[in-house]
């Protein structure tokens, strides 16, 4: 599977990179929502799990253009601290993980044991 992260925090993304490389998935970084975007505009990918406030776009409206890229990409956002209305501003777009701080390794696991499952069928 091809797995694009981008986080604000670089230890938290060399984490999950280190992460899904060890579960044997590929793994694509990027530094903030427009490399993530024109990433996903150059390559296909499985999944992409990102911070909703990376900036310079940030919650529904970078779900929104990440999701007019590809209906087959899973996308998995992610936020330090819950907020409710953008929660459903992003579940309304579709999204059906939402992940919270912090990160649990196993969690994240399920999520692309999840996406790979989707991918064999």
């Amino acid at each position: 599977m091809r797995l694009a992260l981008a986080f604000a925090d670089p230890q938290r993304q060399e984490q999950l990179a280190r992460l899904g490389a060890a579960l044997g998935h590929e793994v694509v970084t990027a530094q903030d929502s427009t490399a993530l975007l024109r990433l996903g505009l150059r390559e296909e990918l499985d999944l992409i799990l990102f911070d909703l406030h990376l900036g310079p776009l940030q919650g529904a409206e970078l779900v929104g253009l990440l999701k007019d890229l590809s209906d087959q990409t899973l996308l998995v956002p992610f936020v330090t601290c819950n907020d409710a209305r953008l929660e459903f501003a992003v579940r309304a777009l579709g999204v059906f993980y939402y992940m919270l701080a912090p990160l649990d390794p196993a969690e994240l696991e399920d999520v692309l044991q999840s996406a790979t499952q989707k991918e064999i069928a």
